[in-house]
């Protein structure tokens, strides 16, 4: 994931590398603390499938309405008709 120290050096990687005895201590310290401003955010792919950021009462709705709506779609799905009265002749 992107953040300061990533866009900073962006493209100036050659530059980065001559820094290193600056950047390195400074680096390694921002990862000690937390300080995500600098130290690597390591995420997955899946991060990029986020397009919203909801409240909490808003993402427990949605969990309601769709499981409400795929209980109900299931129950039909597999419904059992009575069987057709058996005709004699």
């Amino acid at each position: 994931m992107q953040n300061d120290f990533s866009e900073r050096w962006r493209g100036r990687e050659a530059e980065l590398l001559q820094n290193r005895d600056i950047e390195s201590p400074r680096y390694a310290k921002a990862r000690e603390t937390g300080d995500f401003d600098t130290a690597a955010v390591i995420a997955g792919e899946a991060v990029d499938l986020i397009s919203d950021i909801p409240p909490a009462a808003e993402v427990v709705e949605r969990i309601a309405t769709q499981a409400a709506s795929l209980l109900a779609d299931a129950s039909n799905r597999y419904r059992v008709s009575a069987p057709a009265a058996h005709v004699t002749r």
